[in-house]
């Protein structure tokens, strides 16, 4: 695994990422995006599932009941969960970005005792939209256990007239987490060009077997070479972000987040004041 102490190192591991070796072969990626997370011990686990008892359904439901004014101009459900992982409320959603500079800024802003680390995914070709909005639909309307599920996937098969030869290897898709790219359809997902992977449903009457660490980090589409970020050079590298236009005002596009940026860079004038 490359370890990273600067932006140099890191864009050079970047550059790498484009190219996968397949026997004597060597094939040329596109569409890359990545995810950056300051701890390199933490898993590919959606903020939802990361604390035990956690109750999706009341947590979604409370968050209609006192926000709901907040959520009226995005039409589907799986927008409106994009807003709210956005602004912090633990989902099923687990964020990717399109740049990679964005990730190596998460990456650094926390755990400086901690080693970071930086994924890379390798989105290949277009990613279909329906099975992440049919997911968020049944999150939203709580069909978790087997009986109400099976119920909405005939259902659906009924409505799409999905031929039976065809509708195992359909159903499967929605055991499986799903790649797609957010509209950009508030401030902080285009600052950070954001992509999204949902975590699949699984029919059960016991809302903790719905995720397993596995079912994300076991996708195909990980790229094998993953980037550690030094601990020791994360405040060099937030310098080095922040020369190329990468800092907390930038990447949270909001009046809190640039007061705070402001605050940081008067406390960073304070220290470079000499005494005559």
């Amino acid at each position: 695994m490359d370890k990273i102490t600067s932006i140099e190192s890191y864009l050079e591991w970047v550059r790498n990422c484009k190219y996968i070796q397949v026997a004597d072969l060597t094939w040329q990626q596109d569409h890359l995006f990545f995810r950056g997370q300051a701890d390199a011990e933490w898993k590919l686990t959606p903020s939802i599932f990361r604390k035990p008892g956690t109750d999706e359904n009341k947590l979604l439901r409370d968050t209609f009941r006192y926000a709901w004014k907040y959520l009226q101009e995005y039409p589907t459900n799986l927008e409106k969960m994009i807003v709210l992982q956005h602004y912090g409320l633990h989902t099923r959603l687990l964020d990717l970005t399109s740049n990679p500079l964005i990730a190596l800024f998460f990456a650094c802003s926390d755990e400086e005792k901690k080693d970071g680390k930086v994924f890379c995914y390798c989105a290949d070709g277009e990613e279909n939209e329906y099975y992440p909005k049919l997911i968020a639909d049944m999150v939203m309307k709580n069909i978790f256990n087997s009986t109400e599920y099976d119920m909405i996937i005939e259902s659906e098969r009924k409505s799409l007239n999905i031929p039976n030869e065809r509708f195992e290897k359909w159903k499967k898709e929605l055991y499986t987490p799903q790649f797609f790219l957010s509209p950009y359809n508030n401030n902080r997902v285009t600052a950070q060009r954001g992509a999204f992977i949902i975590a699949p449903l699984r029919p059960s009457d016991n809302p903790q077997h719905q995720f397993h660490e596995k079912q994300i980090e076991g996708m195909p589409n990980w790229h094998k070479n993953q980037a550690l970020i030094d601990k020791d050079s994360k405040k060099s590298l937030l310098k080095e972000l922040a020369l190329m236009g990468i800092d907390i005002s930038t990447v949270y596009p909001d009046f809190e987040h640039l007061l705070s940026f402001l605050n940081q860079q008067s406390q960073k004038a304070d220290d470079l004041k000499i005494d005559i």
